[in-house]
């Protein structure tokens, strides 16, 4: 037995010659891990520019856990630093050993506030992190136009 596993004994008595028979078994089957993973570090936000919707974007970055069974990390997103630190709803899951996530759709000119879990293969989820948070905004000049002409008009027309 290791470590990490647990046993189990049952018996059963069964009547018979001398007043019964006791048959005992003994199993050792694994445990569940029992530590979580460690909080995930170093959780930024950047804006992303450029494109076709340049900001209503933003990049999550974090760094790697160095658990062995670790399955992914837990993205969660609030609109305010009080809803963050409450029971939000996870945004999506990040398998391992994925260091980055890019949250779209968002509203430019709002705050959003992000934090992370990591998860093992026995489904234990960490502490979250504290908040980080990024604003998206467009910051890309539009194109310079093309095609432009000028004509003269007359004042009388």
């Amino acid at each position: 037995m290791t470590a990490n596993s647990r046993r189990v004994v049952f018996g059963e008595t069964l009547p018979g010659f001398l007043g019964g028979v006791v048959i005992l078994a003994v199993l050792v089957l694994p445990a569940r891990a029992i530590a979580v993973p460690s909080v995930p570090s170093g959780l930024g936000v950047s804006n992303v520019l450029g494109g076709a919707t340049a900001g209503q974007r933003l990049t999550l970055t974090w760094t790697a856990n160095t658990e062995v069974d670790l399955r992914d990390y837990g993205v969660y997103r609030a609109t305010s630093a009080a809803q963050a630190a409450g029971a939000v709803s996870r945004l999506t899951y990040v398998a391992a050993p994925g260091t980055t996530h890019q949250d779209g759709g968002l509203a430019n000119g709002t705050t959003y506030y992000y934090r992370l879990t990591a998860r093992d293969a026995a489904l234990n989820e960490s502490s979250a992190t504290g908040d980080a948070s990024g604003t998206p905004n467009d910051a890309m000049a539009p194109s310079v136009p093309n095609g432009l002409s000028v004509s003269d008009v007359p004042a009388d027309q």
